[in-house]
């Protein structure tokens, strides 16, 4: 989207987004809330390192409500 290619769906805290040429086209248009699903082998259910990732990936995925 930036090289003028089109629009794009991103999060506002994305890392890129300050001080880029992005500009908001549709204010109006909410986020979708998509479920967050991520595979592993069975045998790795209870590794602590499997665990955590599903954590961290639920807490940089999730929406951030508005205040």
């Amino acid at each position: 989207a930036e090289a003028g290619l089109g629009i794009t769906s991103i999060p506002e805290e994305y890392p890129g987004i300050e001080g880029s040429n992005l500009v908001r086209v549709l204010p109006k248009l909410d986020p979708v809330e998509l479920p967050l699903y991520y595979v592993y082998p069975e045998r790795l259910k209870n590794s602590k390192r499997v665990i955590a990732l599903g954590e961290h990936l639920e807490e940089v995925l999730t929406l951030k409500k508005e205040k």
